[in-house]
C-alpha cells in the first residue's frame, strides 16, 4: 500500500510520529480497503415525536440561512476572481517596468489561468469552477477575503514551482514501494496508498534521505503523487471530486527518521495551504 494526502479539512498524515499522532487525535479506528466509503453521520433511531414544531422549524430556518450564506460567499468569490483576472493582478500586481505590449500579452494568459484544469475565470461559466471556488470557501469557512487570499497563494506556488508540469517529470521508480494510487473507494473517490515500512530498511532509508537534493526530489515526487491523483477527478456538479489516503502503517520504523519526519511536516503544510478540501478521508490499515 501506500502514499499520501490531505482530507477535507486539509489535513494530512505522513511520516512515522506523526502518522501516530494523527490518528489517535481523530480517533478513527483502521479500517481494510474493501471496506472505504463516505461515512454520513446517522440520525438518532429513538423516538422524534416529541420534538416541538417549534425546534423543527428553527432548523428549517438555519439550514436556510446557511444555503444562502453559500450562495452569497460564492457569489462574492466569483466576483473577486473575475475582477482581478480581467484586471491583471490575480498573480500579483505586474512589474512597472514591463512595456505594454508585456502585460497585454499576460493579461491575455491571465484569462487562460486554470486550477487542476478547470478554468477559473467565472464568465467562461465552465461547470467545474464553482466547485472549485468552493473548496477554497469551505477550507476557510466560506470567508471569501481569506478564500481569495489562500486561491491566490495557491497559484502562485504552483506558477513558482511548475506544478502543472510535474506529472511529467521523470523522478525515478524509487518511491514506487512507498506511494501509488490504486483502485476506488465505492464512491468512486481514488484511494492513494502511503507505506512507511519501506523505510525500515536503513538501506533505502539513506539512499532516500541521504541529502538534501534527495530529501528535496522526494518532497516533490509526493506532490507529483497526489497531482496524478487530482487528475482523476471531475470537478463538475456530482462528479468525484476528493480522494481517500489509506496509511499502511505496518513495520514502520520508530526511530532515527527526522528526515521523513521533517518532510512529512513540510508535506503537511504543503497540502494543507494549496489542496484544500482534495482529500475526503484518512484510513489506517
Amino acid at each position: 500500500m501506500d502514499e499520501c494526502c490531505n482530507d477535507e479539512n486539509g489535513k494530512i498524515a505522513v511520516g512515522v510520529p506523526l502518522i501516530y499522532h494523527f490518528i489517535e487525535k481523530n480517533n478513527e479506528p483502521s479500517l481494510k480497503v474493501e471496506d472505504l466509503q463516505e461515512y454520513h453521520d446517522c440520525e438518532d433511531e429513538e423516538d422524534d415525536d416529541d420534538l416541538e414544531a417549534s425546534t423543527l422549524g428553527d432548523e428549517t430556518q438555519s439550514s436556510a440561512e446557511d444555503k444562502l450564506k453559500i450562495k452569497k460567499s460564492l457569489l462574492e468569490l466569483r466576483c473577486k476572481v473575475e475582477d482581478a483576472i480581467l484586471g491583471n493582478f490575480l498573480l500579483g500586481e505586474p512589474d512597472k517596468e514591463l512595456a505594454p505590449e508585456d502585460v497585454a500579452v499576460m493579461r491575455e494568459q491571465l484569462r487562460e489561468i486554470s486550477i487542476w484544469g478547470v478554468p477559473l475565470l467565472p464568465s467562461k461559466a465552465h461547470e467545474g469552477t464553482d466547485v472549485v471556488l468552493r473548496k477554497f470557501l469551505k477550507a476557510k469557512d466560506f470567508k471569501v477575503n481569506e478564500a481569495f487570499d489562500m486561491l491566490q497563494k495557491t497559484l502562485i506556488w504552483r506558477r513558482e514551482n511548475n506544478i502543472d508540469g510535474i506529472t511529467e517529470e521523470d523522478l525515478g521508480s524509487e518511491y514506487g514501494n512507498a506511494g501509488f494510487l490504486c483502485s476506488k473507494d465505492r464512491e468512486g473517490r481514488p484511494v492513494c496508498y502511503q507505506v512507511c515500512g519501506v523505510f525500515k530498511d536503513r538501506r533505502v532509508y539513506k539512499k532516500t534521505f541521504g541529502s538534501h537534493n534527495r530529501c528535496d526530489k522526494y518532497l516533490r515526487w509526493k506532490i507529483q503523487l497526489i497531482e496524478k491523483a487530482v487528475k482523476k477527478l471531475n470537478f463538475r456538479e456530482g462528479g468525484v471530486d476528493s480522494i481517500i489516503q489509506v496509511l499502511d502503517l505496518k513495520n514502520t520504523p520508530m526511530q532515527g527518521t527526522k528526515e521523513l519526519n521533517s518532510l512529512s511536516k513540510k508535506a503537511l503544510i504543503l497540502f494543507q495551504n494549496y489542496y484544500p478540501e482534495i482529500i475526503h478521508k484518512h484510513v489506517s490499515s
